[in-house]
């Protein structure tokens, strides 16, 4: 039987300096589909509440965003999330993001592959 040699992934333990999840987003995920009106504000969500409460630069952002690839016809597809500061690669509004942003686990086969994708391979 043939030895297979499996390569060991390091440990990522923090996601500074990272961003790799971030790069092909356009925006704060899970968001437009409320500013849209796919899904209601008045869900009880955690994501609709901080919506309804983010600063009104932030919402005509997200607003200007959506305008603007309506009209474009979607987003580009490498397109990095609009509150990713790129010099940092660390999210502009870390405390305003949505659920799926909160629940991504470092370390995971998905921050793996994202990694992976993006020439990442330690922090």
């Amino acid at each position: 039987m043939p030895i297979i040699h499996l390569r060991q992934l390091p440990v990522v333990d923090s996601c500074e300096g990272c961003g790799a999840c971030c790069l092909a987003q356009a925006t704060p995920p899970g968001y437009v589909a409320y500013l849209m009106g796919i899904s209601s504000l008045d869900d009880g969500s955690d994501d609709a509440a901080r919506i309804q409460a983010l600063p009104a630069d932030l919402r005509a952002e997200l607003d200007s965003y959506i305008e603007r690839t309506a009209r474009s016809g979607g987003h580009s597809e490498i397109e990095a999330c609009l509150w990713l500061d790129t010099s940092t690669r660390q999210c502009k509004h870390y405390d305003l993001r949505p659920q799926i942003c909160r629940e991504f686990e470092a370390d995971s086969d998905f921050c793996h592959s994202w990694r992976r994708q993006y020439g990442i391979t330690s922090t």
